[in-house]
């Protein structure tokens, strides 16, 4: 949605496919080298990691409200936004499962073992399940996403 008015794309597109239920909502981190973080001193830890736990919310709440100003300005342009029933969201999601297994073999082929990486996928699956659901408590609206975040 952030893209429709940043890139200006609903001044030129009339469609707008929600792919929710498909692909993910970006799984957005912030990260610093290991090593690095662990030759600091604790005092300037504890402010990366102080400073760490708020741009959590920060950080989120900003990129959900650019989609809800890229989705304002795509309805002013009189974009039309197509839902995928469950059942094309399922064949969609069939389609693109070889895209994960090929990164996978990509990975192991870097010297990691394969369920490592599906552990990272795993981690990330259960990150976007938690923070839906936290979404979903704190009722946080949505111009993406399942029924009870929309808004």
């Amino acid at each position: 949605m952030e893209a429709a008015k940043t890139w200006r794309l609903a001044e030129v597109c009339k469609y707008c496919t929600l792919s929710w239920s498909v692909f993910s909502p970006p799984a957005y981190y912030t990260v610093m080298n290991k090593a690095k973080y662990d030759g600091l001193p604790a005092d300037v830890k504890a402010v990366f990691d102080k400073v760490s736990e708020e741009w959590v919310d920060k950080s989120a709440l900003m990129s959900n409200n650019t989609d809800v100003v890229g989705a304002q300005f795509s309805k002013e342009k009189g974009m039309t936004f197509i839902d995928l029933s469950p059942e094309e969201a399922k064949r969609w999601r069939d389609l693109v499962a070889p895209a994960a297994d090929a990164y996978i073999q990509t990975m192991v082929g870097k010297g990691f073992s394969k369920q490592e990486v599906q552990g990272w996928l795993d981690y990330l699956k259960s990150r976007i399940d938690f923070w839906l659901k936290e979404q979903i408590k704190r009722g946080i609206k949505s111009p993406i996403g399942p029924p009870e975040i929309r808004g």
